[in-house]
């Protein structure tokens, strides 16, 4: 594909798979198989946001059923960093790239309530 930008802005004015040899002066052409969302200053694509949003079901199913069984007793028995995460399942939607939910992910890594190490990582990312 070719790329037809304005040169002071980078503003990206046309993408086509045509030949763009004689660009008006002031703009300029760049190739790249790239897709994704136009830079400006890079003047090249920047890959779309990954989507770190889950249904609540979804994202209490990336626990197993031990961690699923440990977070409830935890939250039960006093454990704010549990009842918060287990508050958030009450919610239609969890977004995992929250810092309030990463946070309480690896809180409960830290105190031992999930099933291993780097468990709160595949939670999260995986």
């Amino acid at each position: 594909m070719n790329h037809l930008y304005e040169v002071a802005t980078g503003r990206l004015i046309s993408s086509t798979a045509l030949d763009i040899t004689d660009a008006a002066a002031g703009n300029a052409v760049k190739a790249s198989d790239k897709t994704g969302i136009w830079n400006t200053q890079t003047l090249d694509f920047d890959p779309y946001p990954v989507d770190m949003r889950d249904s609540s079901d979804t994202f209490w199913g990336r626990f197993s059923e031990n961690e699923q069984e440990v977070l409830s007793e935890a939250a039960v028995a006093g454990n704010a960093k549990a009842a918060a995460l287990m508050k958030a399942m009450s919610y239609p939607v969890v977004d995992r790239s929250d810092p309030r939910i990463i946070n309480r992910v690896n809180a409960m890594q830290a105190a031992g309530k999930l099933d291993g190490a780097g468990r709160a990582e595949v939670i999260l990312n995986g």
